[in-house]
């Protein structure tokens, strides 16, 4: 969509919870593109993605992150 590059593009802000495996275990929406399609396409995508570990004193914990989220008009 060449409105959407024209106007820089769009971004969703994303909480995640990532557990001690790497795993996503819960997907916030924290900040909303303007445009429903993309915060959805943004939610969906956290299913396939996996992290490193956090430690803390050499323990895997489970963390909270921000994870931004950029569309521009190219393909």
């Amino acid at each position: 969509d060449q409105r959407l590059a024209r106007r820089g593009g769009r971004e969703v802000l994303l909480w995640l919870l990532i557990d001690i495996k790497g795993s996503v275990r819960k997907a916030l929406l924290l900040e909303s593109s303007g445009i429903d399609a993309l915060d959805r396409a943004a939610l969906a995508s956290v299913e396939r993605m996996r992290f490193k570990p956090a430690l803390n004193n050499g323990i895997r914990v489970p963390v909270w992150v921000q994870l931004p989220v950029h569309y521009t008009g190219e393909r």
